[in-house]
């Protein structure tokens, strides 16, 4: 079962997968979501079940290695933006 993890880094809650096909699609396996760290966390985590009810979501902090090894971003370490672009003929 994939799994979702949710941090929040610089006022935006973001999402790690272990789904292989995020590293595919996006280059990466941190994406934000569209909540800010003002919406509660229950919410979030509420919301993300409910649209991959295929997965464990969880919230844990960001010491945790992502599936390729690096460690996943902190507050003070801002993931690089994704330069992968998507295309109609994916």
């Amino acid at each position: 079962m994939p799994t979702i993890t949710i941090v929040a880094l610089g006022g935006t809650w973001h999402a790690t997968h272990t789904d292989p096909r995020v590293r595919q699609l996006f280059g990466t396996f941190t994406l934000p979501t569209p909540f800010t760290t003002e919406v509660a966390v229950d919410h979030v985590l509420r919301t993300l079940r409910e649209l991959n009810p295929g997965a464990q979501v969880r919230v844990e902090g960001s010491d945790r290695p992502t599936p390729d090894g690096h460690q996943a971003p902190t507050a003070n370490q801002e993931e690089k933006p994704c330069s992968t672009r998507l295309t109609d003929g994916m």
